[in-house]
């Protein structure tokens, strides 16, 4: 990030190149920095309440205890299967990527080279060497740690899903007992909540970054294909291809692990479950039992900054504007 920083800042032709890569890098630093916060908040007492309980072993341990039986499989395994498979797929083609820029002859500078102007602040055979080095080790590092979060986060969305099944169990059965009911239902919640808390932040900064990076990368796309120079688009090929896998893996692995842009219709799932259970035998205990429910429930607004942000980030994408178009003249830029 310093490097494009220091070496891009202030150059408008390549204003796709640097938007295009800290959208990239900026999601997976935000994902590595909060599960750095929280191993460093483990080491000292977790506050009653705190996002950190989501990451803590006891809050794993409860959820996980809602999945287990006599038998205990990997929960969500086709997805473990398909994120493994997507990120070994980004990594190969970041390892042929770096391969080729390393092993190609030291005359073979791309053309758009000589246009390039002569006072970069890093030079540019110096800046391309560290940025396809570094390009590698941050997708090696960074893309597999992305994915096993929010793997994490689905098993846990699942377990609580699992874990509010058995409080509808419970409730039937005691039935008319408000007090018990009611307790049952505020722990629940409470759980729920938390993990809604993390969600409610992370989930509107990943989409808007990875909607912005997708824009600006289709953007250039357009650009390049409607270019007279085909070469840019044939030479810039498997460039092309990485990317837009690992813009849409930003993107969709976070969705699937949701479920949705916020995980409160697993509330609303419950409350509907719920009332359904309601009889007429019983009914100012149902009264009062759904209107504690709705009340103890306090809907976030996260997803509507999503949204917000997402439209700021489709047309700021879409107005970026004569750019240089081939990505090998300074190392790739994702």
């Amino acid at each position: 990030m310093f490097l494009y920083i220091y070496n891009f800042w202030g150059s408008s032709e390549n204003l796709t190149h640097f938007v295009s890569f800290m959208t990239y890098v900026v999601v997976l630093a935000g994902i590595s920095l909060v599960c750095t916060v929280f191993n460093a908040m483990s080491w000292t007492p977790v506050k009653d309440g705190s996002w950190c309980e989501v990451f803590h072993l006891d809050y794993t341990a409860r959820r996980l205890r809602c999945l287990a039986g006599r038998r205990f499989p990997l929960p969500e395994a086709l997805f473990l299967s398909l994120i493994i498979v997507w990120v070994f797929v980004n990594n190969s083609m970041q390892a042929v990527n770096l391969a080729q820029y390393l092993t190609k002859p030291a005359n073979a500078t791309p053309k758009v080279i000589v246009d390039m102007p002569l006072n970069d602040p890093i030079p540019g055979d110096i800046f391309r060497f560290l940025k396809n080095i570094m390009d590698f080790i941050i997708s090696l590092v960074g893309l597999p740690l992305f994915a096993s979060f929010w793997f994490y986060i689905l098993v846990m969305r699942r377990a609580l899903a699992a874990e509010l099944n058995l409080v509808l169990i419970f409730i039937k059965r005691n039935e008319g007992n408000l007090v018990q009911c009611r307790r049952r239902i505020a722990e629940i919640n409470r759980e729920f909540g938390l993990l809604r808390e993390v969600l409610a932040v992370l989930v509107p900064f990943v989409m808007a970054s990875s909607v912005l990076g997708l824009t600006v990368h289709i953007t250039w796309n357009y650009d390049v294909y409607s270019n007279p120079m085909k070469n840019i688009a044939r030479e810039n090929l498997l460039i092309n291809i990485f990317i837009f896998s690992e813009k849409l893996m930003l993107l969709i692995i976070p969705l699937l692990a949701v479920g949705n842009v916020s995980i409160d219709y697993v509330w609303s799932q419950f409350m509907y479950a719920l009332s359904r259970q309601r009889s007429f035998d019983n009914e100012k205990f149902w009264d009062q039992l759904l209107s504690y429910a709705v009340e103890i429930n306090t809907e976030c607004k996260g997803h509507h900054v999503m949204l917000f942000l997402a439209v700021i980030s489709l047309y700021l994408g879409r107005n970026i504007t004569d750019q240089k178009l081939d990505y090998r003249g300074i190392g790739r830029a994702l």
